[in-house]
């Protein structure tokens, strides 16, 4: 038989979806920078932190939140890579 991998989101995760997608849907863009986005959240959810949740950093945690779309791009400067987050429209 085949096990299926079931991965249980975090409780509090649905309270930062739905905070998250609010936020977007407020933006004259359609997408926001990944930096911005936690530094809301730690403002809205005091002692915000993806490491609570057992993941290493923001970009791991949105990508296993149900409904958002991950990007990355090249910065300015070449060397780094910018990460944006949006409402995934195939929901």
């Amino acid at each position: 038989t085949v096990m299926q991998k079931v991965e249980a989101q975090p409780a509090a995760f649905p309270a930062f979806s739905s905070y998250i997608s609010s936020y977007i849907e407020t933006l004259d863009s359609e997408r926001v920078n990944l930096a911005t986005l936690g530094n809301v959240l730690k403002k809205r959810f005091s002692g915000f932190d993806a490491r609570n949740y057992k993941f290493s950093n923001m970009t791991q945690m949105m990508r296993k939140i149900d409904g958002f779309r991950v990007e990355s791009e090249n910065a300015p400067d070449g060397v780094h890579k910018v990460v944006y987050i949006s409402l995934d429209e195939k929901k």
